[in-house]
């Protein structure tokens, strides 16, 4: 399953939590049966809080990066909070 990101923000800066809960929503993925790439192109930032929302939970669950899950043209900005991520949800789990 292919998900480009500028197709739910509308614009070059995907920054809400909200949003990147609602693209996982509307496209019903299951992280545990999906493979996914989400498609960066033509965005320029990507918050922290929006990567974290569209993949920390996942990651959370699995407690590793996910294999079944790519990013595809993503800028060096946007990799970085994706490195970040997952990085922090790995070493700094959230206990509920």
């Amino acid at each position: 399953m292919k998900i480009k990101i500028i197709d739910y923000v509308k614009w070059p800066v995907a920054s809400s939590r909200f949003k990147a809960k609602e693209i996982i929503e509307q496209k019903n993925i299951d992280f545990s049966k999906d493979d996914i790439i989400f498609d960066f192109q033509n965005i320029e930032v990507a918050s922290h809080s929006f990567v974290d929302e569209l993949i920390g939970p996942y990651i959370q669950e699995i407690w590793k990066i996910p294999q079944n899950v790519k990013f595809k043209n993503c800028n060096e900005y946007v990799k970085d909070q994706i490195k970040f991520v997952i990085t922090d949800r790995i070493k700094n789990p959230i206990y509920a």
